[in-house]
């Protein structure tokens, strides 16, 4: 019986029990995959169909001294331990969140009233505290404990 899996090469195909990529010889379906990655499926179809409510967030990291970057998600704290996922050292921090009914909107706000400290994207030249004293003044903004929370 053919199933569909995701191959070693990353490419989605039809593949029979001889393939050695059939489920049971080390590769897991697609519903396997949706299985076991849902949070990262959920947060894109989220994105995607546009969930408003969410979180407008600071994130540092000591590489870019003096950087922040805010950002939009509908959970900060995960999006946060993404992009520690691209980082050899780990070492992106989560500073503070503020909720929103429309975190998009909340956050183009934010970017444009910080447009003069603007860098590349969501990177603005300005401290944690000058971040967060700045979002305040939109939103109420919480304080995130990375010693609290674990």
């Amino acid at each position: 019986m053919r199933r569909t899996v995701v191959c070693a090469d990353g490419v989605k195909r039809r593949v029979y029990p001889s393939h050695p990529d059939y489920p049971g010889n080390g590769q897991m379906t697609i519903a396997e995959v949706h299985a076991r990655h849902w949070s990262e499926i959920e947060a894109v179809h989220n994105y995607r169909t546009g969930v408003a409510e969410g979180f407008v967030y600071i994130v540092t990291n000591p590489a870019w001294p003096g950087w922040v970057k805010i950002g939009s998600a509908i959970d900060p704290i995960d999006r946060s331990r993404s992009y520690n996922t691209g980082s050899p050292y780990r070492d992106y921090e989560l500073k503070a969140y503020a909720y929103s009914d429309n975190r998009r909107e909340l956050e183009a706000a934010i970017h444009d009233g910080a447009s003069d400290v603007r860098g590349q994207g969501e990177w603005f030249d300005m401290t944690a505290e000058e971040a967060i004293s700045f979002i305040s003044t939109y939103a109420e903004v919480h304080r995130y404990d990375q010693n609290a929370a674990d």
